[in-house]
């Protein structure tokens, strides 16, 4: 019985965590990291569709690696451990963010047009209770 209840608990978290507009700390909730290489790779992926990689004037990237390793280094500097550790990023917060460096990774360096417009700073992302 006592197993059953924690399979129901675990699942009735994973509903929970695909819910954005709550608060989503569950057992299933994304890392801080694993929400930094998600939204690398997203935005990456968005900016090679729209320039493609390589070193003709307009391409800011080489290759996929290189974006990547930017992306991923701005988000962990906006995102500091002990603002965003803890299950503290805000899930629909993260899905605003995410969506807003995709939508610009065409037009420049997504990252800073995000930030300069706010929504993908810690205070925006990292507002969740720690677990």
């Amino acid at each position: 019985m006592k197993s059953i209840l924690i399979v129901v608990s675990i699942l009735a978290g994973a509903v929970s965590a695909c819910n954005t507009s709550t608060t989503d700390n569950t057992l299933l909730e994304p890392t801080r990291d694993q929400r930094i290489d998600s939204l690398a790779i997203a935005t990456c992926s968005r900016y090679q569709a729209c320039n493609g990689y390589g070193t003709a004037t307009g391409q800011k990237y080489a290759d996929q690696q290189a974006c990547r390793t930017d992306y991923t280094t701005k988000a962990a500097s906006a995102w500091p451990i002990e603002q965003c550790g803890n299950g503290r990023i805000n899930n629909a917060a993260f899905v605003s963010c995410e969506e807003s460096t995709k939508q610009v990774a065409c037009t420049g360096d997504a990252w800073d047009g995000v930030v300069a417009l706010g929504t993908c700073t810690a205070a925006k992302v990292c507002t969740d209770a720690p677990h």
